[in-house]
C-alpha cells in the first residue's frame, strides 16, 4: 500500500489536509421512469355530465326481416322498438398536498415553487388512477351510487364477450360484472371471431386494447402462423391517429390496432370502437386544482376530478376474456 500524501492539499483525506468549502455536485434535474401514457382515457372521447348520475339512450333497429307487400295490403301496425335507457354514476378522483412555507422557498434541485412541482406529479397520478378505473385494471367494478361512488368500467357495458368455457357475460348495464370462465391463450381466431360479432351487430372496432404481456403474444402469433404481412407498424403520426405505440393488424372486418397498454388486466382483450365511448366529467370538476384553507405555515391543496364513463353504443365493441 503506498504511503498517505501528508504534504499536498487534497479534495479527500483522513487527515488534517483535507480542503474545505467544496460544493456539492447535484444535478439540477429529476429523473421520472414511471408511465404516463393513459391509452384509454386519451382516445376515448371527452363530454359533460350534469348531475352524479349520467344517463344516455341507445337505439336498436328491428332485425331484417323479408319485406313484401301484396297490392293494396291494409297495414298491420307493429310496436316500433323503444331505445335503450343505460347510465352510470360520476366518480370522484383525488390527490393533495401539504408544503411548507420554507420548502417552498429554499434552493431545490430540479425544480422550482414545491407547489407547483406538486401540482404537476398529482395530476398525472389522477389521470392514471382513472385510466386504471376506466380499464378494469384492479377488477371490474360495477356502478355503484353510494358512498363511495364509482363508475362501472368498461367491461360491465359491453355485451359482445367471447368468454372461456362455464364463463357468462354481463348484463350490459353496468350492474354486473360477468361470470369468469376456463382461461385460455389467446388466438387469433379468438380476435376475429369478436370483429365479427361486432361487425354484425353494426360495430366496426378500430383499437384491441391489450396489456403487455398480451401484445407479446399476439405478435408470436402473427408471426409463428407466416403472416406478418397483415401486420404493419404506425411509424409517424398522422391526423387523427390513435395514441398509444400501436402495430396494425388487417382483419376481414377492418384494421385493428394493437395498442399496450400498462393499465389493462393480463386476462382481457378490448376491442374498442372509439366512436362510441365518451369520458364525461362534471362542470368545472375536470382536473381542478383547489388551494384549501391555511392552518398554520403551510400550503395546501389537491386536484379534483370527477367523472364518468359513457358507452354509448354496448353492442359496438368486443371483449375476448379469461386469456392465460
Amino acid at each position: 500500500m503506498a504511503a498517505a500524501n501528508t504534504g499536498t492539499y487534497l479534495t479527500t483525506a483522513t487527515n488534517s489536509n483535507a480542503a474545505t468549502g467544496l460544493r456539492e455536485d447535484l444535478q439540477d434535474k429529476i429523473t421520472r421512469i414511471d408511465p404516463e401514457d393513459t391509452p384509454f382515457y386519451s382516445n376515448a372521447g371527452k363530454g359533460t355530465a350534469e348531475a352524479v348520475y349520467h344517463e344516455w339512450l341507445v337505439q336498436r333497429l328491428a332485425a331484417a326481416a323479408a319485406n313484401a307487400q301484396v297490392e293494396g295490403f291494409e297495414t298491420t301496425f307493429v310496436q316500433p322498438t323503444p331505445a335503450v335507457r343505460l347510465g352510470n354514476y360520476c366518480q370522484i378522483a383525488a390527490k393533495n398536498w401539504s408544503i411548507s412555507g420554507t420548502l417552498n422557498v429554499v434552493n431545490k434541485a430540479g425544480r422550482g415553487k414545491e407547489t407547483v412541482y406538486q401540482q404537476m406529479l398529482k395530476g398525472i397520478e389522477v389521470r392514471r388512477d382513472v385510466e386504471a378505473a376506466l380499464t378494469g385494471a384492479f377488477g371490474n367494478t360495477i356502478k355503484k351510487g353510494t358512498d363511495a361512488r364509482n363508475f362501472g368500467t368498461f367491461a360491465t357495458y359491453v355485451t359482445s364477450y367471447l368468454f372461456g368455457a362455464t364463463g357468462a357475460a354481463p348484463a350490459g348495464d353496468g350492474s354486473t360484472g360477468g361470470t369468469a370462465g376456463t382461461p385460455r391463450p389467446i388466438t387469433l381466431a379468438l380476435i376475429s371471431t369478436g370483429m365479427q360479432q361486432a361487425f354484425q351487430l353494426g360495430g366496426k372496432p378500430t383499437t384491441l386494447l391489450v396489456g403487455p404481456q398480451q401484445k407479446r403474444n399476439i405478435s408470436a402469433l402473427i408471426n409463428t402462423a407466416g403472416t406478418a404481412t397483415s401486420e404493419y407498424m404506425i411509424q409517424q403520426v398522422k391526423q387523427s391517429a390513435i395514441i398509444g405505440a400501436v402495430s396494425v393488424y388487417v382483419t376481414d372486418f377492418g384494421d385493428l390496432a394493437i395498442v399496450p397498454s400498462r393499465f389493462m388486466a393480463t386476462n382481457a382483450a378490448y376491442g374498442i370502437q372509439w366512436d362510441y365511448v365518451t369520458v364525461a366529467t362534471l362542470p368545472q370538476r375536470n382536473f381542478i386544482v383547489q388551494e384549501l384553507a391555511k392552518t398554520g405555515d403551510a400550503e395546501k391543496g389537491q386536484i379534483i376530478w370527477e367523472g364518468t364513463l359513457r358507452v354509448d353504443a354496448p353492442q359496438a365493441h368486443f371483449i375476448v376474456a379469461d386469456l392465460s
